[in-house]
């Protein structure tokens, strides 16, 4: 009987460090959810910068057209005229172009940043399901455990 009594106070201890493991863990799973969802944010928020810079590439780019199509057609003496807008416009296309890149890099990197927070969500959520199976299973002998401790009260004396 003895060994039933101990057994309840090792149950209710352990299941006392168990909650307190849940409650450290589902802070942790808050924590990295909050990360996550902060990442997210960035992560459209550049995607609406690339989306952005991607609409001034084809704007320079249909600039570009329309000046090569004006070079083809236009007398010799608008040529060089033509032709510099064309670089001017090819320069502006480069420059959009390396600003979708650039803005498209920190949309990886915070994708990259959710990936890494989501694996940690996961992991903590999976201490919380653990801690929780034991807790549960716990609970299931309590009511066995104290139907035995009257029992064990009194063979204690002895």
């Amino acid at each position: 009987m003895t060994n039933t009594l101990s057994h309840v106070k090792h149950c209710v201890s352990h299941d006392k460090h168990c909650v307190s493991h849940v409650k450290l863990y589902v802070s942790h799973v808050n924590h990295y959810v909050s990360l996550v969802k902060h990442c997210v944010s960035r992560d459209n928020y550049y995607v609406s910068l690339v989306k952005h810079y991607v609409s001034h590439v084809k704007h320079c780019v249909s600039h570009v057209n329309y000046c090569v199509s004006l070079v083809k057609h236009c007398c010799k003496s608008h040529d060089n005229h033509y032709v510099s807008l064309v670089k001017h416009y090819v320069s502006n296309v480069n420059h959009y172009a390396s600003h979708v890149k650039h803005y498209a890099d920190h949309v990886n990197h915070y994708a990259s940043h959710v990936n890494h927070y989501v694996s940690l969500v996961n992991h903590y959520a999976s201490h919380v399901n653990h801690c929780e199976s034991f807790q549960t299973l716990c609970e299931s002998c309590q009511p066995l455990c104290e139907s035995c401790q009257p029992l064990c009260e009194s063979c204690q004396p002895l």
